[in-house]
């Protein structure tokens, strides 16, 4: 749980620091004594080849970390779309589920977005789908930890 919490206080610093680089590209890491955070800050870009979840067709990606402690791997790419949540989860719960993923909880709220959660042997996923603001309406999550 303290792993996650810190990937997620990365990724929402990044996100902070970064919010004003629209159109511009930034990869940098970051190392201390317990691991190492790599982030790729982009107007858009692709995922990485070994990222097993593809990129929503009508999304682009902002940021993208990979974070490393011990023998855990955190990665964590933000997209956002002018498509609805519910759109967009239900591509991902197909994509999960003809890839031989185990979806553990899926939930749509009407006034804040759709959220899955799966696994795949030692790796466990979660996506959301939010709604925001603007003409990239929804904002999304896409969250990878392997053991």
């Amino acid at each position: 749980m303290k792993k996650l919490a810190l990937s997620l206080l990365a990724v929402s610093l990044v996100m902070q620091i970064c919010s004003g680089c629209a159109g511009s590209s930034d990869k940098f890491t970051v190392k201390t004594k317990d691991g190492q955070m790599t982030a790729t800050v982009s107007g858009d870009q692709q995922l990485p080849p070994d990222f097993p979840i593809p990129k929503y067709n009508n999304a682009k990606v902002t940021v993208f970390t990979d974070t490393k402690q011990g023998n855990d791997r955190n990665r964590c790419a933000m997209l956002e779309s002018g498509d609805a949540p519910e759109s967009i989860c239900q591509f991902y719960k197909s994509h999960l589920e003809q890839n031989g993923w185990t979806i553990k909880n899926e939930t749509t709220s009407s006034q804040l977005g759709s959220f899955i959660e799966a696994e795949k042997g030692t790796d466990r996923l979660s996506i959301s789908a939010m709604k925001g603001s603007g003409p990239a309406a929804t904002v999304i999550s896409l969250n990878l930890t392997s053991s």
